[in-house]
């Protein structure tokens, strides 16, 4: 294998990207993501190489592409204690499947046919318009046919004969109009697997850029936004007000009033939640997890607490085992990359009879703002979310619920998520949102007024034993 850093910014994050078949470097220059660097790999005639470069990062987002899917199955345990977030796209972890890859004999047919000509109708029948094949040929990959033949060989030994295969993926992207890996046997494979699948209606090469600044958190931009709207959040915020008392009504069937282990919150924030868990245990010792970098203001005198400037989907992964009995995060989760991991490393740093009171945002939320902007966050669906704890947890508890805010103007909606620090929806490679579209095409209620309607999702969640 070889590699390249396309983007070396010094960033803290890594978005490790396994290129397909026949690709080197050049058709990923100039990708990037604000607060990652991105790394192309590819060559796949041998697994060796020096990856010790990662070692610098404290986060991986492993992106995965065509038959780059199987390959890094083979290999993800080699970055796995820093890896959060796995994207496979328009690709399987067995990739030559009569059912669930590239049918053998067409896979088989490529290698023995493959000549430059034969070469470049491959590239014309990954993109999906001419438009595509162009941008692509400008930066055409520099391989020889021997070796792209050695590398078609290499890949199908290497993932038919692997015994373990990484299947603990985030999201697979299938693109309905692929016409190199069968879109059918896409869906199969991971239906099988019980990956959730998002489809998107482009070719084999798909818009990369579009899908890393939907898919990849911008975290440095959700640290900044609400560091500096602390001031303003509590008073601007009725719908995290509302997710608060909703979750402070279930602490007491949580945690005995006399309790004085530990309790961790994961997003402390302003401390909406915090001074209601405090109230509620007095007695405890709280850690309290933040990524901006502020603990919260007025917090009731003579609690026990300590307060870590953390990314708190990193740091759970390096918490002790066992070392809370509770853990207590609202409205946060949505802003980390795997809930998948989250979970998974929830559990494993809840004692043996621990239990979770978490919240998070449904698909729809922010809604009138995301269908006209085309900026959302990568939410998870309520079963799907529940499916993922379930893994690790019981669930003792769940619900959903609309708050319809109503504005007299657009531009005071907008204001509103300004002064909360919910308008870090991401930034993206293309052009900002227009903000007289938004201005002109935000839908009106019967009454006249603008609508903004947030879709919480609350659960209360025991350690499986």
């Amino acid at each position: 294998m070889q590699y390249r850093l396309i983007s070396d910014t010094g960033a803290g994050r890594l978005i490790l990207f396994f290129a397909g078949w026949g690709m080197d470097e050049r058709p990923f220059e100039g990708l990037t993501r604000p607060g990652y660097d991105i790394a192309v790999v590819w060559d796949y005639r041998d697994t060796l190489c020096d990856m010790s470069f990662t070692r610098r990062y404290s986060e991986i987002c492993l992106v995965a592409w065509s038959l780059g899917v199987g390959v890094a199955a083979t290999l993800g345990d080699t970055f796995d204690n820093k890896i959060t977030k796995r994207i496979a796209i328009n690709g399987t972890i067995r990739p030559v499947d009569e059912h669930l890859g590239i049918p053998p004999a067409i896979y088989l047919g490529t290698r023995n046919g493959l000549n430059e000509r034969n070469l470049t109708k491959f590239y014309r029948r990954m993109c999906l318009s001419r438009t595509d094949f162009a941008t692509f040929d400008a930066r055409r990959p520099r391989r020889d046919i021997e070796e792209l033949k050695h590398e078609l060989d290499a890949v199908h030994h290497l993932t038919s004969t692997a015994t373990r295969l990484q299947t603990a993926w985030d999201l697979a992207i299938v693109s309905e109009s692929d016409a190199i890996f069968p879109p059918d046997n896409q869906l199969a494979a991971w239906h099988t697997l019980g990956v959730p699948v998002r489809r998107i209606g482009e070719g084999h090469l798909p818009d990369f850029q579009r899908l890393l600044d939907s898919e990849i958190i911008d975290k440095d931009l959700m640290r900044d936004n609400f560091a500096t709207r602390r001031p303003t959040y509590d008073g601007d915020s009725p719908a995290q007000q509302e997710i608060c008392c909703r979750m402070a009504r279930l602490i007491a069937d949580m945690v005995p009033a006399d309790y004085t282990g530990n309790i961790l919150e994961i997003g402390s924030g302003s401390g909406l939640l915090t001074r209601r868990l405090m109230a509620a245990c007095p007695q405890a010792h709280f850690d309290l997890w933040d990524i901006s970098g502020l603990p919260p203001a007025g917090l009731p005198d003579g609690i026990r607490y300590d307060f870590a400037s953390v990314d708190a989907e990193t740091a759970i992964a390096e918490a002790a085992p066992g070392s809370h009995r509770y853990i207590f995060s609202a409205s946060t989760m949505q802003w980390f990359n795997s809930p998948q991991r989250f979970f998974e490393n929830c559990a494993r740093a809840l004692a043996a009879d621990g239990m979770m009171l978490i919240s998070t945002f449904l698909p729809d939320n922010l809604m009138e703002m995301s269908r006209i902007s085309g900026k959302k966050l990568p939410l998870y669906e309520a079963g799907v979310l529940l499916s993922l704890a379930s893994r690790h947890f019981k669930v003792l508890r769940s619900e959903d619920f609309r708050l319809t805010l109503r504005f007299i103007t657009p531009l005071e909606a907008m204001r509103h998520l300004r002064n909360t620090g919910v308008n870090s929806l991401g930034r993206t490679s293309g052009e900002p949102v227009n903000t007289r579209r938004l201005l002109d095409e935000w839908p009106r209620d019967t009454d006249g007024l603008y609508p903004l309607t947030y879709h919480p999702f609350i659960m209360l969640l025991k350690k499986n034993v």
